[in-house]
């Protein structure tokens, strides 16, 4: 009880009397006098040995931040601007291609559908075959109004084994008869309404110019040439089929068609005619090609920066049989197998080399130099391939154009415009 009284006392003391407590704190007056021990080193009291972050560091942190945010947005960014120029040349386009939609058809009957490129006006020998232009109506005129000398059809037996039809399967096609044969000898009969011994052919700048109907067909020789010489018999009694003469020279005679027969079916078609010769003569106005038997592959390395590329004889570059028969008319190479793709956008010495031997020797045998396998790519790159044929000599050019321009949206969407670089 005393205790108690004694702190109770104590505390009383320290709350009435609070400058007594400021008593135990050293006076300013006494700072001198302890200024030694205040100095003096001290565990508690130590200088700092650990120092803060080092200036690169700190930078290379505020580096790595930044970095990470602009990356973050970088990506935004880009998708944006490709977004900007996808809208521009979507906006740029649009006029065009809203024309073609709409004015589809009177394009078509204006320009033919397609046209080969006028620059080749010059040299008339090199022209193009339209390959299966059944898209449009009346693909014999198509073809006329494109520029090209004739088209290329495949062939196929009806069901019936009755008929020929023609077209890319047959589903799709149509009678031989209805789709060319008909239209060529009404055509032909209105432009020589008399007898004529050199009768007026379909082109109307060169009269004398034969329309090539060139076909494929896609059955045995022996069942397909007995109805197409029915078939042939109106064109071939009228004097409107071309023929090669009887005699030793075995001249060809130009006239207002040229019916030739390609593809693998078609190698016996002389021991067929044996069996079955149809009209008097039709059988010499029926004309084969014939596709030389060991076609150089494309080259594998080129040496593009050659100036002046080692010249290789035509007979190494494109073998011909010793004979070749007098009812052959063309020479046919595979373009894409024997010459190959562009290096770089442009073809190199060897393959002009190449070309230029190919329409040599068959130039050289008296036949046309023709040309399938045109790659298809882009509208552009076939272009240069014409142009390159045309130039060394190429008589005829397999074009497909409808197949091609299946192939990709993109020339479909802008082909009217000129981007995707149609002719």
């Amino acid at each position: 009880m005393a205790t108690s009284n004694a702190g109770s006392t104590h505390c009383r003391t320290q709350l009435h009397h609070p400058q007594q407590q400021q008593k135990s704190f050293l006076e300013i007056s006494d700072y001198d006098a302890y200024s030694s021990v205040l100095l003096d080193d001290h565990p508690l009291r130590s200088h700092p040995t650990d120092y803060g972050p080092h200036v690169a560091a700190f930078l290379s942190r505020c580096y790595a931040a930044v970095k990470r945010r602009w990356t973050e947005r970088l990506f935004p960014i880009v998708c944006v601007l490709l977004m900007f120029f996808m809208l521009i040349q979507f906006l740029a386009s649009l006029p065009y291609s809203v024309s073609y939609l709409l004015l589809r058809n009177e394009l078509d009957e204006q320009m033919g559908g397609v046209q080969w490129p006028l620059e080749f006006g010059d040299r008339p020998g090199s022209t193009c075959l339209a390959y299966n232009p059944l898209a449009h109506d009346g693909p014999v005129q198509y073809a006329v109004d494109a520029g090209c000398t004739g088209v290329k059809a495949d062939v196929w037996m009806a069901s019936n084994e009755a008929d020929l039809l023609v077209g890319r399967s047959k589903a799709t096609a149509g009678t031989l008869t209805d789709v060319y044969l008909r239209t060529l000898l009404e055509t032909l009969d209105a432009q020589n309404p008399e007898e004529h011994p050199a009768p007026s052919g379909l082109f109307q700048r060169d009269a004398t110019r034969s329309f090539v109907l060139l076909l494929e067909p896609h059955a045995p020789i022996h069942t397909v040439w007995p109805r197409l010489a029915e078939l042939l018999t109106p064109l071939h009694q009228r004097g409107y089929l071309s023929y090669r003469t009887t005699d030793d020279s075995a001249e060809l005679v130009s006239r207002p068609v040229t019916v030739v027969l390609v593809g693998d079916h078609v190698a016996s078609l002389e021991a067929v005619q044996i069996q079955h010769p149809g009209p008097d003569g039709l059988d010499r106005s029926v004309f084969l090609d014939i596709i030389p038997p060991r076609q150089m592959p494309p080259p594998v390395e080129e040496d593009h920066g050659s100036a002046s590329p080692t010249d290789h004889s035509a007979s190494s570059l494109l073998p011909f049989p010793e004979s070749v028969p007098e009812h052959t008319y063309a020479a046919t190479t595979n373009f894409t197998q024997t010459i190959g793709a562009p290096h770089r956008g442009r073809f190199s010495p060897q393959q002009i080399n190449r070309i230029r031997a190919q329409v040599q020797v068959a130039h050289t045998h008296g036949l046309q130099a023709r040309y399938t396998g045109i790659p298809c790519h882009s509208g552009r790159l076939r272009r240069m391939v014409w142009r390159i044929l045309v130039h060394e000599g190429a008589d005829m050019i397999d074009v497909d154009w409808s197949g091609c321009e299946g192939r990709g949206w993109r020339r479909t969407f802008f082909m009217f415009g000129g981007v995707s670089g149609q002719t």
